[in-house]
């Protein structure tokens, strides 16, 4: 279980590091090669083909994140070496979270159970990071509306999501529900 907490927790805080040390155009295609990873590790853990299919699949969705991102724009795209690599470990370590979430389906757990414990675990490990008196603040004075939407915008863009792909591991390869998760 562990090993699956960790993963969200790498991937967001290097993906944060990559926004910061770099830009947001090219933090998002290097998440978006994340696909490419889960090819080849299914291949590997797995034995899931790596059929000519897939490899479109996969270079379409890099061709199109490219091209969505902007990074090609002539406007002085900022990058550094810190933000690259952080952008790649990123894309690694979302893509090992996937892994490691269809070996844990196929042992008989539940995806809910997979995403409670995912969801707690990178939260208490996350918890260090955030700034706990802004959001405590927020009660005390009153502004509990705005807690609530908090709450709700972490369960929608996070929890649900997360939910909704460890779900889609017992039914389909994992090297097509990550990739069909990473078109949205």
């Amino acid at each position: 279980r562990r090993q699956r907490q960790m993963c969200i927790r790498d991937s967001s805080v290097f993906y944060n590091i990559s926004v910061t040390k770099g830009s947001l155009a090219l933090s998002s295609v290097l998440l978006a090669m994340s696909p490419v990873f889960v090819l080849f590790l299914a291949a590997v853990f797995f034995h899931e083909p790596v059929t000519r299919h897939k490899l479109i699949c996969v270079t379409l969705a890099l061709i199109g994140c490219v091209l969505v991102s902007g990074v090609l724009e002539s406007n002085g795209l900022s990058w550094s070496i810190t933000g690259i690599l952080c952008g790649i470990l990123a894309s690694f370590f979302y893509a090992v979270y996937g892994i490691i979430s269809k070996k844990v389906t196929q042992k008989g757990y539940h995806f809910l159970t997979i995403t409670f414990y995912g969801t707690l675990f990178s939260g208490m490990t996350m918890l260090p990071f955030s700034n706990i008196h802004s959001l405590s603040s927020m009660i005390v004075s009153g502004q509990r509306t705005t807690f609530f939407i908090l709450i709700i915008h972490a369960l929608v863009s996070s929890v649900l999501p997360y939910a909704l792909y460890s779900l889609s591991m017992r039914y389909m390869a994992v090297s097509y529900t990550h990739l069909r998760a990473h078109e949205t």
